[in-house]
């Protein structure tokens, strides 16, 4: 892909999830829990604008219910070798552990 067509795509993804954050401060209901799995692979934890508004949008699907802390939306290297030699045990664990150290680092 050229850089422009990159450049294009992500000006689209990055206006898509506006669209939906936006939507979402109107009327909750447009948080559907099975959508949080692609907002959540596309956020890359970082101070760029895009994340910034993924990470809101993200808050807004845990203000409204939706876990993302389960086995099912853990990531990383760890899970996707447990998961490649069929131990889902170890995503659980590992998305436990992860959501353990949010929640410390979120008190500090």
């Amino acid at each position: 892909y050229s850089s422009s067509a990159v450049s294009a795509r992500q000006d689209a993804a990055y206006q898509l999830v506006r669209l939906v954050h936006a939507l979402a401060r109107v009327h909750a209901a447009v948080l559907a829990p099975e959508h949080a799995p692609l907002f959540l692979s596309a956020y890359r934890c970082s101070l760029h604008p895009f994340d910034r508004l993924l990470l809101s949008l993200l808050l807004r699907f845990e203000h409204a219910g939706t876990a993302l802390c389960s086995p099912s939306l853990a990531w990383g290297a760890h899970v996707a070798r447990s998961l490649a030699h069929g131990h889902p045990s170890a995503a659980s664990s590992a998305s436990s552990s992860a959501s353990s150290s949010a929640s410390s680092s979120a008190s500090s």
